[in-house]
């Protein structure tokens, strides 16, 4: 191969040109004559015992080209994108220029690549962390949650339903003495209080007993999300069937035993609260990145190619695909329950791969600025926390990277790197 050269670069859609000399195209030529010479079957001959001359004069001198062409390729495009030091992000659309068995072969080749990053103000945003602190407040309300996996419901018989009871209720909804779709239901449970239905629905229900059957009318909200229903005024016909009262179990020390690894409730307490300390860095974390980023991005300028984008989109779709499919569903299934269609959904994937791209493009930028680099040690670091992670033994991780380009993966922790610089610098 000689002469790579880009011959043209718009919108950031480059085309490149190279030659392939006639002694790699002759030689591209017999690997293609050997590889397919068993699919040829000429009279005289048995099956994939022709010689090449006779194939050729049978098929015509470029019966072999284009698995030749592909050949070439396969060597000299790789080659080429490395000799003109460029990061094709689209698959190539290949024109040959020239054929001459005494000349060789002329390729060009179009694609899109890598956009040019240049970044503005990329750290020292001076985002103001807050006090991580936890009111007693939200300390009895999880403990409260805590305790609820554990709750019993108890029946109740001796008295009207109050609110916090759970009911069990059948109910029939009409308007105008005609019922509407979606306005009756059996055995329903609802807790009163919850605010599930619409506003006066619970507190009418609440005071009465059971057995009891009785009416209630409420009016559909203005902003009601269906529309036909807006400001509708409604009776609802119900039978009331089961109270039941949901009762916390205690909170000992004997109780914390039973449930966890600590053997008094200060330390269970003490770890739920160092524990939503944690989730609360770790959501303020998340919020202030995703600012740094977004404004990392409007102060960058590039062009980013609309089939970035695109392919990202293809990898989101492929991902739902496969959680899909370890649930026994299909994209199909999925979006008849969800009421669209495969085109609507990966529409909904837009933004997100849209923020997926420019925020690696500015990171690897990042990263390139900053001579981040990551070394072995490093990435035998990224496989430990895989495998504590993941509970995977750390041979199988390290194995699983066989077939794996590593320099991608080290560019990956790389814009990890880059982010922690940003992020960093950027908190007071």
């Amino acid at each position: 191969m000689t002469n790579a050269q880009i011959v043209g670069n718009e919108k950031g859609k480059v085309t490149i040109s190279f030659d392939c000399s006639a002694e790699n195209f002759e030689e591209s030529i017999n690997k293609a004559f050997l590889k397919s010479r068993k699919n040829f079957n000429i009279p005289g001959f048995r099956k994939g015992k022709a010689t090449r001359r006779i194939i050729e004069a049978t098929y015509g001198e470029s019966v072999f080209y284009q698995d030749a062409f592909n050949i070439l390729l396969a060597e000299a495009y790789p080659a080429a994108i490395e000799e003109l030091k460029l990061e094709p992000v689209s698959k190539p659309d290949v024109d040959v220029k020239k054929v001459d068995k005494n000349e060789g072969v002329t390729f060009e080749i179009r694609f899109f690549v890598k956009p040019e990053v240049k970044l503005g103000k990329y750290k020292e945003f001076g985002f103001v962390k807050p006090p991580m602190t936890i009111e007693e407040a939200e300390i009895h309300e999880a403990v409260n949650n805590e305790l609820l996996k554990n709750a019993r419901s108890v029946e109740i018989t001796d008295r009207p339903c109050e609110k916090g009871d759970t009911v069990e209720i059948n109910y029939l909804g009409t308007v105008d003495g005609v019922p509407f779709d979606g306005g009756q239901a059996n055995d329903y449970h609802l807790v009163l209080g919850s605010k599930q239905f619409i506003p006066g629905f619970e507190e009418q229900v609440i005071g009465h007993s059971i057995g009891e059957n009785f009416d209630i009318t409420v009016t559909f909200p203005e902003d009601y999300h269906e529309e036909k229903m807006q400001g509708k005024e409604a009776v609802f016909n119900i039978l009331l069937k089961r109270i039941a009262r949901t009762e916390l179990p205690k909170l000992t020390d004997e109780y914390v035993q039973d449930i966890s690894e600590f053997d008094n409730v200060n330390d269970y307490v003490d770890d739920l609260q160092k524990k939503m300390i944690e989730e609360k860095e770790k959501s303020f974390r998340d919020e202030a990145e995703k600012a740094i980023i977004e404004t990392i991005i409007e102060n960058t300028e590039m062009e980013v190619p609309e089939i970035m984008y695109e392919n990202r989109i293809d990898e989101l779709m492929m991902d739902l695909e496969r959680n899909l499919k370890a649930q026994g569903l299909s994209v199909e299934t999925y979006c008849k329950y969800m009421g669209g269609t495969p085109e609507s959904v990966r529409e909904n994937f837009r933004q997100t791969a849209k923020q997926n791209v420019d925020s690696r493009l500015v990171l690897e930028e990042i990263a390139k600025v900053e001579n981040i680099t990551v070394s072995d040690e490093e990435l035998d670091e990224y496989y430990k926390e895989l495998s504590e992670k993941y509970n995977v033994p750390y041979e199988r991780i390290v194995s699983s990277f066989d077939n794996i380009d590593i320099e991608t993966v080290k560019s990956d922790l790389a814009t990890r790197k880059a982010l922690e610089l940003v992020y960093n610098s950027s908190i007071k």
